[in-house]
């Protein structure tokens, strides 16, 4: 029988602080030519070169000396799901539910099992 993993999904994106374990609300991201670091609100997907932060790591980051911040307004509560949201999960439901039924017979109650003997 074939073994089924299932991976699990976090609710949230996860403050990159170490040790913190709480609900990433801001992006990071930096502009090394101009020593500019920008904080601002969270992408629908996680951007390549940047950190997510949690709100209290937000509000206390500092910069390297000599750089400025700028802090763009960001939401604290977790942003509604979207049409696309909703439809990727009910298209994650039925592939699982599909790839569940492989290989098993369509009424296991009634189908008769062959056993091959080997001498």
């Amino acid at each position: 029988m074939p073994t089924t993993i299932l991976k699990t999904m976090k609710a949230h994106r996860q403050c990159v602080h170490f040790g913190c374990e709480e609900r990433a609300v801001a992006t990071l991201t930096y502009n090394y030519a101009e020593a500019t670091a920008v904080l601002g609100p969270l992408p629908p997907e996680k951007a390549p070169y940047t950190s997510e932060f949690c709100e209290h790591h937000a509000n206390t980051f500092t910069a390297p000396n000599g750089w400025q911040v700028i802090r763009l307004a960001f939401s604290t509560e977790p942003p509604e799901p979207t049409e696309a949201d909703i439809s990727a999960l009910a298209e994650a439901v039925k592939e699982a539910g599909r790839k569940a039924r492989i290989g098993l017979p369509r009424d296991p109650w009634r189908t008769q099992l062959s056993v091959k003997t080997y001498e």
